[in-house]
Order: structure tokens, then sequence, then C-alpha cells
């Protein structure tokens, strides 16, 4: 693992009363960089990267006085996700979420810890979790299948079939994973399905981000405690968070349908 102290020096030096969104700005533009940073603060260890085995490998190095997670991460493998949600669980940390903590983030991470804070112009941004089923099995064999084709025009049809068939494990280990994930940490179904999201948008895709708000987390993960959870008050801090999240379509949850179910 590569641990940038450079980086994180400018992260931390950021002005948040020169630009309200500066540090978290630049946490996730060190995402864009594609250098994960792993190091300690005080108690507090801080990740800025992916959820895949360079967070576990900074999960791995923390010392023993290490207290908080303080985390920046636009999610990533969800098996490396839950691996690493089982070690906060484990060593009883307190997340913070700094920029961004979106997908894998979002549906592992934050369940797991002891508390969450949300710092100001951050992000819990959610938008589905691993399926049961055939139909989901195959969106994710035929997205291998392409890449695979794209990258080896002259792929034979018996290592594609090969292919699809170790994926078909993979998917069907890593849905099992997530199931028990769930029923180990008590959280709601809606946290992964969305069906109470009440937005403008029928299904998220890929870069489609539900904004969790302090209600609807207590509503499906109502055993963690929040800290302090920052939500944007006006359509200005809308406008910071959407700059941040470097082209993710952010939606937020209409709470007067809430109120009117």
């Amino acid at each position: 693992m590569i641990i940038q102290f450079v980086a994180a020096v400018s992260i931390y030096a950021s002005s948040p009363d020169a630009d309200p969104g500066a540090r978290a700005k630049a946490s996730v533009d060190q995402i864009r960089s594609g250098v994960p940073m792993c190091f300690q603060e005080e108690d507090a260890l801080v990740f800025v990267g992916s959820t895949d085995s360079s967070l576990v490998e900074c999960l791995q190095s923390a010392p023993s006085q290490t207290r908080k997670l303080r985390i920046t991460s636009n999610g990533g493998d969800a098996a490396l996700a839950i691996q690493a949600a089982r070690m906060v669980t484990a060593r009883n940390y307190a997340l913070i979420v700094r920029g961004v903590c979106f997908s894998a983030c979002a549906n592992y991470l934050v369940p797991a810890a002891r508390s969450l804070e949300v710092e100001p112009y951050s992000i819990v941004g959610l938008h589905g979790a691993p399926e049961e089923g055939e139909a989901f099995i195959k969106l994710i064999q035929d997205e291998v299948e392409r890449q695979q084709r794209q990258a080896f025009p002259d792929v034979s049809e018996a290592l594609v079939a090969e292919g699809r068939a170790k994926m078909r494990d993979i998917v069907v280990g890593i849905v099992a994973s997530h199931k028990q994930f769930a029923i180990d940490h008590d959280v709601g179904g809606g946290w992964y399905s969305l069906k109470d999201f009440h937005t403008d948008v029928a299904a998220f895709g890929p870069n489609d981000f539900a904004v969790v708000d302090p209600a609807y987390l207590a509503r499906h993960v109502p055993q963690l405690q929040v800290v302090d959870f920052w939500s944007p008050a006006d359509a200005r801090d809308r406008e910071i968070l959407a700059e941040n999240a470097h082209g993710a379509a952010l939606h937020y949850r209409n709470q007067a349908i809430d109120e009117e179910l």
C-alpha cells in the first residue's frame, strides 16, 4: 500500500472558513488520483480510497490505540468491504465520514460502526446492493463478458463460458455474505433496496446515489449511535455537494411523501 503523508497534510490544512466544502472536496479529489491514503491521526485511522484490499490492509495496520476510522470512499469491492466492516465491528470503531462514503462504504462500513459522524459537506450515498436471483447474476456475467471481449477480441468461447461460470460462483458467494451481514447487523431491507426512498428516479444506476438523511438512517440502522450528521440546508449546500461528488447524480428523499403514507 502507498501511504501519502504529504497529501494528507494538504487535506487537513484546507480552510473550511474560506470554502465550506474545502476539506471534503480535497479528500474526494484524492480518491480521483487513484492513490489510496492510510495514516494515523491521534486516535483516528484515516483512509481515503476504494473499498478494496487497500482498506483491509489499512485496518490491519492500525495501532492498538485506534478508536475511530475517518473515511473517504467511493465504494468498490463488496466482499472486501464486508471483510473490512467486520473488522470495524470487532474493534468497536466509531466512523467519521469526510467527503463521500458511497456504495459499498455506505452499505457495510456505516452499519458496522459503533457510532457515526458525517462532517460538513459530506455524503453517505446508497444505490443498491447485491441481489439474489438469476437476473442479477446474468447482469454481472454480461458485464464481465463485455469487458473480456473488449480486452481480448479473439477470446475463445470456452474461456468466455469458463469466465461466466466462475463469475456465477463469485456472485453467489457475495450475495450470501451480504445477506449474513444484514442479519448480523440488523440492517433494515430498505437500506439496500431503497424501496422506501421516495425520490425523482425509478431506479438507481451505477452513478446514481440516494443521499442518506438522519431520519432514513434511523429507520434502517436504528442501533447506530449518531454523534453528528450534517445535512444540506439550502440549494447552495446542495450545489457544493454536487461539485464535490464529481459528476455523481445525487438524489434526495421526498420526505413529504413519507408524511402522507
